[in-house]
């Protein structure tokens, strides 16, 4: 079993209680937010000083934090002693059975930890869960590249050049929003062309890029389509 595998039954769980759940967000496996709360759960396949250590690290941003692991064939001791360090820890435990016919995520232990929040990180969680658009991650996932709102929004000026063919920082900015320049002008990806002071155009590399995000690249199409009718040719 993979981590990953435990990501859509914790995702599901939250969302019926009505959290907006987004994966991989600044290290975090799941992020979840409902009104002001901010709840993070790490995913791992079994208890371990490497999980509690990153979840220990999540309290500092987070209102409730969470371990999930998938449920044992049977309560050990070994588990209940684990069930006592985390309440001590101030974390709560999430297992998840995966059944013949279906899966379930069982709250053995809710999360009682009330210690001092570094805002300004918790605050760098919330506005990149706002900044993206769709849900493209998976909790848990490894030597992927993970779609955040920068690589989003770059993906969202590739769309539009690939479109347009080339168009100047002025003609996007009003479209695409204030990271236009800096994302244009550090070409972190290198999937765009500078073509003269101001103006830019996709390079290959970010036209090839473009087949990996049918989603995000849909989204651009009316973005493009408002800069035909603010800009036209």
């Amino acid at each position: 079993m993979r981590e990953t595998d435990l990501f859509e039954p914790v995702r599901d769980y939250l969302q019926n209680q009505g959290y907006a759940v987004a994966a991989e967000v600044r290290h975090c496996d799941v992020a979840a937010r409902k009104k002001d709360e901010l709840v993070i759960v790490e995913l791992k396949t079994s208890l371990n000083l490497t999980l509690l250590g990153q979840a220990v690290q999540r309290q500092t941003v987070a209102d409730a934090v969470y371990v999930a692991i998938p449920e044992p064939r049977r309560i050990t001791k070994t588990l209940k002693q684990s069930q006592k360090v985390l309440a001590r820890l101030g974390l709560g435990l999430l297992t998840i059975h995966f059944g013949p016919l279906r899966t379930s995520v069982n709250c053995r232990l809710e999360p009682n930890y009330r210690g001092r929040i570094n805002r300004r990180e918790r605050n760098r969680i919330l506005k990149e869960m706002e900044g993206r658009s769709l849900q493209l991650n998976t909790g848990g996932m490894n030597n992927l590249p993970i779609v955040t709102a920068y690589r989003e929004q770059a993906i969202t000026l590739a769309s539009i050049l690939s479109i347009r063919g080339s168009c100047s920082v002025g003609e996007l900015k009003p479209i695409t929003g204030d990271k236009t320049t800096s994302i244009l002008y550090r070409n972190h990806y290198g999937w765009f062309i500078r073509e003269a002071r101001g103006r830019y155009a996709l390079s290959p590399e970010g036209a090839e890029a473009l087949h990996e995000y049918p989603e995000l690249v849909a989204l651009a199409l009316p973005l493009a389509a408002k800069l035909d009718v603010q800009n036209p040719a």
